[in-house]
């Protein structure tokens, strides 16, 4: 997956698969697991930091 279209998710509820995809990007250099969201129920919040040391917030229910 592009850096471009991490980008475009930023703040979305993906599902295990897609964030599965974005993880094994060459674009990601970190990782954080949040913990629960307070935003959506039963989802967990994870910080992804690309490359360029940007961070990106995603929602998924487990991994």
């Amino acid at each position: 997956m592009t850096k471009e279209e991490i980008l475009a998710l930023d703040t979305e509820c993906v599902t295990k698969e897609v964030f599965e995809e974005i993880f094994n990007s060459d674009c990601i250099i970190g990782f954080q697991n949040a913990g629960r969201s307070g935003l959506f129920e039963n989802y967990n919040w994870y910080i992804l930091t690309l490359i360029d040391g940007t961070d990106i917030n995603l929602y998924c229910k487990e991994i």
